[in-house]
């Protein structure tokens, strides 16, 4: 795959020992680095978000419901790498998060699970997001 993208999961409060998903009713996510809203299916666990080959950090707002005016914001701060493909695809960027800071309205706290975003899709989600 050229486009690479972080993978993040919510889940329900830490302290809570079960490690079911809490289901987003109406999420949102605001890019704010590029002011890029996505728009995800009514009630999902699991987002897929892009970072910026530009910078070495994102900054995402999240509204976990877009009826309610609460935001979070989640900042991930990362060392990126260019990454050889092919010579029909070209290059692409690979990420290592190294750290994750996090307001907390709506969330509990932010985990990371695993730091290397290179677009395998068999390796663990790379953030857990509690709320």
């Amino acid at each position: 795959p050229t486009a690479i993208y972080l993978r993040l999961h919510t889940l329900k409060n830490i302290a809570d020992t079960t490690t079911a998903d809490t289901l987003l009713p109406n999420p949102r996510w605001i890019a704010i680095d590029s002011q890029i809203t996505l728009v995800f299916s009514k009630n999902t666990a699991a987002f897929s978000l892009p970072l910026n080959p530009n910078a070495d950090s994102a900054t995402y707002a999240l509204q976990p419901d877009s009826a309610l005016a609460s935001f979070d914001t989640i900042t991930f701060y990362y060392q990126k790498r260019l990454q050889f493909l092919s010579n029909a695809c070209g290059y692409t960027y690979h990420y290592t998060l190294q750290n994750i800071k996090s307001t907390l309205r709506n969330i509990d706290s932010v985990r990371l699970r695993n730091n290397d975003v290179n677009g395998n899709a068999n390796t663990p989600d790379h953030v857990q997001v509690f709320l």
